[in-house]
């Protein structure tokens, strides 16, 4: 799939039907070229996933809850030169 097919919005309806089936849900946008994940929750990008593998962030800094009951996102953060 290329970019503007849908992956994220996909991802993000999936993870909402889990967590409202109850199952506690985390959203992981790994998509370092194109993030959007954050943008359909409108929150920041960062800090996300990338500044937590070099040690800018803990985890509890990057997992972010969103307005759906049991389901957080991680977003994909700071997009950095040795990240692609």
């Amino acid at each position: 799939m290329g970019p503007g097919e849908g992956k994220s919005t996909i991802a993000v309806n999936l993870a909402g039907s889990f967590a409202l089936a109850n199952k506690r849900t985390v959203i992981l946008d790994c998509d370092l070229r194109k993030p959007r994940v954050h943008s359909i929750f409108n929150e920041k990008r960062f800090p996300g996933f990338t500044d937590y593998f070099i040690g800018r962030a803990s985890f509890e800094e990057i997992e972010r809850k969103t307005i759906v009951e049991n389901l957080s996102m991680i977003t994909a953060g700071t997009i950095h030169s040795q990240s692609l």
